[in-house]
This record gives C-alpha cells, structure tokens and sequence, in this order.
C-alpha cells in the first residue's frame, strides 16, 4: 500500500520503511465477510486539523483448500481507497472505497463488481503530544456491492463502534482496536450478523 500526505504533516517513519514484526487478529464471527479484511487496525492519533492523508493499494486474498464451484477461490481488490480529513485537532473524518472487485470461483467462472464505500469519524480523545493515544471510531459501510450472482456484497449497511489504542515507541508504533459491529452477511441476502473483533498491529 502507498500512502500520501499533505504538506502539514511530517513524514512519518512507517510510512518510509517496511512494516515489521507481528499481526495479531482474533475476530469471533460466524460470517466470511468478503467486503471487510481482518487485519485493518486504525491509528488512535488524529492527524490534525486542516491536514490530508491519501492511502491506496491492491488487496488478493484466495482460499488454501479445495472450495465447491459456486464458492470464492480468490479476491482481488484494485485500488481500494482511503482518504483521511483532520477536521479538528482530536477528530478525523474517513472515507473508504474497497475497490474494483475480481473474483473466480469454484469452477472457474470470473465475476467482478465495485467495492462498497464507508464513512468513519474518528474522535482522540487524549492530549497531543504523548507517546500514546486513545479515541473512539464509529461509522458505517453503504452496501453498493450487489449480492447476486457472486455473493460479493450483502445489500445491507454494516457499523461499527470500536476503540482504538496506539503506542508509538523509540523504533515503531504498536496499535490495538476493539469493539462490535453489525455486518451484512453474504451468505444471505438482506441479513446482518453482530460481531465482536480485537486486533492488534505492530510497526
């Protein structure tokens, strides 16, 4: 993934060198969310007032064991978009757009869609100028995907509460989210299934 700042903010060193060491994801569920990657943990700190983050990228994933015809063997995800406001000093507005979607199933056959848009709003809620940090993020994804034929989408609106935790050492950064959402659920169409997830990631 790449990801672009504006002037106001100082180059950070994640963004400049490669990421390291451990992701760690516990996500309690019982659906496969094709719209929602696991390993997606927010930065507690807001990125200030009157700045701009841009960040885009490609995302494949594709299933290690044999799957029936109907069922996804992979995804790929082109160009999935994030676009990051401070709007104030502790508060970000975020909008995301997952992409153009491809997918080949089972039996080979190829389908593709656009990827879903969401809107979070993300609140600091200590003081600059610390080492660590702590917010809140609440938002909503706005189903665009179609459900039919490929079960790529699930024509509902998903949110989701969580908090966010970073602490930004000497050599890196480690970040921890937690908290419940309502999520579409591909498997059927117009049904949501409530989730509780935890991760954590380490720069």
């Amino acid at each position: 993934n790449h990801c672009l700042r504006s002037p106001h903010i100082p180059a950070a060193r994640r963004a400049s060198r490669p990421s390291y060491l451990l992701f760690l994801v516990l996500v309690f569920t019982f659906a496969a969310v094709a719209q929602e990657p696991a390993i997606l943990t927010a930065d507690a700190f807001a990125i200030g007032a009157g700045s701009v983050q841009l960040s885009y990228g490609a995302e494949y994933s594709a299933k290690d064991e044999p799957v029936q015809p109907g069922e996804l063997r992979n995804l790929t995800r082109v160009m999935p978009l994030s676009l990051r406001i401070g709007i104030a000093a502790n508060v970000d507005v975020i909008a995301g757009w997952r992409g153009r979607l491809f997918t080949r199933t089972g039996d080979g056959t190829t389908y593709s869609d656009w990827g879903d848009p969401s809107v979070f709003t993300k609140l600091t809620l200590t003081d600059t100028g610390r080492p660590f940090a702590a917010g809140i993020l609440f938002g909503v994804k706005i189903p665009s995907t179609r459900y039919l034929p490929a079960r790529l989408g699930s024509d509902a609106m998903d949110a989701w509460f969580l908090a966010a935790f970073t602490h930004r050492l000497a050599k890196g950064e480690i970040r921890a989210n937690a908290g419940a959402g309502i999520v579409g659920n591909p498997r059927f169409t117009g049904s949501q299934d409530d989730i509780f997830t935890v991760s954590v990631l380490a720069l």
